[in-house]
């Protein structure tokens, strides 16, 4: 029974710090070096509990090893990380390393449950992927296990327990133990989510490495790029529009870009314009667009992965509801947050997307000349890029009509293909239109682009997305980045910037298959995890407190008043929540290192009894247990099939005195009766542990 109850303690151990380990893994705080000293140690801990690794790392090891990390910290810190926050996570993650990997006495059981811990603590405050609640079941049941088999390790490690408790003692302390386990697990539970808004997870996001962000839309783009970007279906965005839906697909536009060196599109640097935002609401159009008849949209937009600081908007937006001090507009007429990224930006919008509505009522538009001329701009062209713009606009009239002809060009006489070039072409855009005549989207954009300006009207290119796909169990649209998408945006006299999409459709879509149904049902999973879990905030807590009150105020209860009132009042108190998730952790590690204080008060207390000549004949159990503790530091161990007498004979020289005078006490106290000799064991072992902090080994 014993061996089965260790090796199940083992297992729950190790399956709390995996699953620790991997909500934090999800998080990104982690960098390279630290997943990989974690991953090994958890490697090196189940290769120790399957015994295909038996060795022992001598505990001199164990400490040169400590000591050569905290000695490495300030070298970190200086000429490595550079940053205080991650050389301490290093520090963290090896220290934690080693202690998993050694561990084999109470005291370090104590240091790993205690890391598991603090690293689910951080995942829970800045996790933001749906499968966290997997994690955190596993972890707490892993958890749960591990206290409880713990607690039967102990009891069965130390026979005099059972033998003074006996059978329902120890029942009745397993129930006690799980229903305390359980009751702190609910409570900090209730803490976390229902009165901590999630404000941690800005504060540490900065320490998350690009590695686990997808590529976004930078201020330049190669051609085959966003080809490159549309082979993955990672989400990016939810987008909800309120009604009347659009009969149309919406291009979500994130920017454009204005310069073309026959390679890339790129903007030149351009620190924009600053825009307040006034109690969460700012204007982003004037007056005479906001006087434009056509149809105009409402909608919600979460981000999600896209790590660039643009904000999208569908068609020309009006308006923006958004909770930043600021947000700043480019040149490109393109909108960006002031500080840090946009991922996981939530907003709302109004926009204008009727793109064949009239003109102002004012007269023609006027380009400036400076920005005519950047729109202008070419690189040296193949001869034969001009001469097709031409041709293709010769019978049209209007600058409108040479436009759409070449649109049209476009989209009938090319095909459209996600394969990519195995090769880089010398002159990308005159293979495209003159030798593969297939491509996707960028190509034909860049395509109708040149081709523009070649004839004189300016162009730019717009990136974004276009599309998505409606999930009918959440209500909301899905935006993946195999909806990435670039368009071309001219400029009309009489209209200003006009949209043209020279990129016919893709003859592939995706299917509405059993995958794709699937697919839209853990998307609604994580969109309800995102909505109600990571970005709840106190406009969640508001929203909770309204719906209990109007549930409960049909049974003429006021329990959702006072929910709303509570919920308002803890609002105020955000300035002290991170003295509250200290509280939290302290509380927790109480919880973690209850077992070991009670044994070491109950312990202390008996041996102070002894030594007032109160002894018992179960003591002396106790004290020949301190003594093998002692033993067990110095490297000495005693096979459980030896005898005391045996063991005594074997003991090397240094220790053998005192651990055969202790030995005969040991038999004279628990099988003689002589209580009165536990005073000589008690003696014995204070000798010993003097020689041990003497430095004698």
């Amino acid at each position: 029974m014993r061996s089965t109850t260790h090796l199940l303690f083992e297992w729950a151990l190790l399956g709390t710090v995996t699953f620790a380990y991997l909500s934090i893994v999800e998080t990104g705080v982690l960098d390279a070096p630290s997943l990989i000293c974690a991953g090994l140690a958890i490697a090196a801990r189940l290769l120790r509990i399957t015994r295909l690794w038996p060795g022992e790392i001598p505990d001199r090891a164990v400490n040169a090893l400590a000591i050569a990390c905290v000695g490495f910290f300030p070298v970190d810190y200086q000429f490595l990380s550079r940053d205080f926050g991650r050389a301490t996570i290093h520090l963290v993650v090896f220290l934690s390393s080693l202690i998993l990997v050694r561990a084999r006495t109470a005291r370090d059981f104590f240091f790993v449950k205690l890391t598991a811990f603090l690293e689910f603590v951080v995942a829970c405050a800045i996790s933001v992927d749906g499968a966290f609640p997997l994690y955190l079941a596993a972890y707490l049941a892993c958890g749960l296990l591990a206290q409880i088999a713990g607690e039967v390790r102990s009891n069965l490690d130390t026979p005099q327990n059972v033998a003074r408790v006996g059978d329902r003692g120890v029942a009745r302390r397993l129930l006690g133990v799980s229903a305390f386990a359980l009751a702190s697990i609910v409570a900090t539970a209730v803490v976390l989510f229902f009165i901590l808004p999630r404000t941690t997870r800005a504060a540490l996001q900065h320490w998350a490495p690009n590695a686990y962000r997808i590529p976004g839309f930078a201020n330049e783009i190669r051609l085959g790029q966003i080809g490159e970007i549309r082979l993955s279906s990672t989400p990016v965005m939810h987008i909800r529009i309120f009604p009347p839906q659009p009969s149309v697909p919406l291009r979500w536009r994130g920017s454009a870009l204005s310069l073309f060196d026959g390679f890339r599109w790129y903007n030149e640097d351009d620190p924009g314009e600053r825009v307040s935002v006034d109690n969460r609401m700012v204007r982003l159009a004037d007056y005479g667009q906001q006087r434009r008849r056509g149809e105009r949209i409402t909608y919600e937009v979460q981000l999600k992965n896209v790590a660039t600081d643009v904000i999208f908007f569908a068609g020309i937006p009006e308006g923006l509801i958004i909770d930043r001090p600021e947000v700043i507009r480019t040149r490109v007429d393109s909108y960006k947050v002031s500080t840090g990224t946009a991922r996981g930006l939530r907003y709302q919008a109004f926009s204008f997307v009727d793109a064949a509505g009239p003109a102002r009522d004012s007269g023609p538009l006027e380009l400036p000349a400076a920005l005519r001329q950047t729109y202008l701009r070419l690189p040296p062209l193949d001869p034969r890029i001009p001469a097709l713009a031409a041709n293709l606009s010769r019978s049209a009239r209007t600058r409108m009509a040479k436009a759409q002809a070449i649109e049209h060009h476009l989209r009938t006489r090319y095909g459209y293909s996600m394969e990519l070039l195995k090769t880089p072409a010398a002159d990308p855009l005159a293979h495209f239109l003159f030798e593969r005549r297939q491509g996707h989207c960028e190509y034909f954009a860049s395509a109708m682009a040149v081709m523009l300006r070649t004839i004189g009207i300016p162009s730019r290119v717009a990136t974004g997305f276009l599309g998505g796909a409606a999930n009918p169990i959440s209500g909301w649209n899905l935006i993946r980045t195999s909806d990435a998408h670039s368009w071309v945006e001219a400029w009309m006299e009489d209209s200003g910037w006009v949209t043209f999409d020279p990129t016919p459709a893709d003859p592939a879509p995706q299917g509405a298959g059993l995958f794709a149904r699937l697919s839209m049902l853990l998307d609604a999973a994580e969109l309800f995890w995102q909505e109600w879990i990571v970005s709840y905030d106190l406009d969640r807590q508001v929203t909770l407190a309204e719906r209990a009150s109007r549930s409960t105020r049909s049974l003429s209860l006021d329990w959702g008043e006072k929910f709303d009132s509570a919920a308002r009042w803890l609002a105020r108190g955000r300035p002290y929540l991170a003295w509250l998730l200290l509280l939290v952790a302290f509380c927790a590690t109480l919880v973690l290192a209850r077992p070991a204080i009670s044994r070491w008060w109950r312990n202390r207390v008996r041996v102070i009894r002894v030594r007032q000549g109160h002894a018992q004949a179960s003591d002396a159990t106790l004290l020949y247990q301190r003594m093998l503790e002692l033993l067990r530091r110095r490297g000495i161990d005693k096979p459980p099939w030896m005898t005391p007498n045996e063991f005594a004979r074997v003991v090397p020289a240094g220790s053998a005195p005192l651990v055969r005078e202790l030995t005969a006490a040991y038999h004279e106290v628990r099988f003689g009766g002589r209580v009165g000799e536990a005073a000589r064991m008690v003696a014995a072992l204070e000798k010993m542990q003097q020689r041990r902090s003497g430095g004698e080994t």
